[in-house]
């Protein structure tokens, strides 16, 4: 409940009061949206442009990659909300620019773990959150919960392709949608 209520303070801190014809634009406007929809569950379509031009902001050093990301979330006005906020400020200049990817469950389910196993490639869904994934989900000002519903069971190659286990006889369907939200 405090997450919603922050995020929608924040929401209406964006909109500058004065004048109905002052809108936000460019890079301002993504940067807005881009802080709203990364700490949030829900992705809308309206989220995808902030979200690409976050994701592309890259530099060949992952040190340079997060300036330029923190940077590019600075350029949305808090109206002065930020100033003394300290989990906000966190939130912002901290776990959002060192994000190695998207954190929600329909993200998390396209991220592949392999393993051998005596010869054999082994696969599935990975159950373990990156540590930026971890941070984000456990900051205080987002709501995102995915949780990890499959058995963590490796599948060989070919099970994994088939989409099915056959377990005495019988085909047994593989979850490929192991986190939900």
């Amino acid at each position: 409940m405090k997450s919603t209520y922050y995020i929608l303070v924040m929401a209406l801190a964006i909109v500058p009061l004065k004048s109905y014809s002052d809108t936000l634009s460019g890079d301002t406007k993504l940067s807005c949206e881009a802080l709203l929809c990364l700490s949030s569950s829900t992705r809308p379509s309206e989220c995808n442009p902030a979200l690409q031009r976050y994701f592309s902001i890259h530099a060949k050093k992952f040190s340079k990659t997060i300036q330029l990301r923190r940077q590019f979330l600075q350029l949305c006005p808090t109206g002065g909300a930020s100033s003394n906020d300290k989990n906000f400020i966190d939130l912002r200049d901290n776990v959002l620019p060192t994000l190695d990817g998207d954190c929600s469950a329909a993200s998390l389910n396209q991220k592949i773990e392999t393993n051998f196993d005596d010869g054999f490639q082994m696969v599935r869904i990975n159950p373990k959150l990156s540590s930026s994934c971890q941070a984000l989900i456990n900051h205080s000002y987002t709501n995102l919960k995915p949780h990890y519903t499959c058995s963590a069971e490796f599948y060989t190659s070919m099970e994994w392709k088939q989409g099915y286990k056959v377990v005495r006889g019988q085909k047994i369907t593989i979850n490929k949608n192991c986190w939900v939200d």
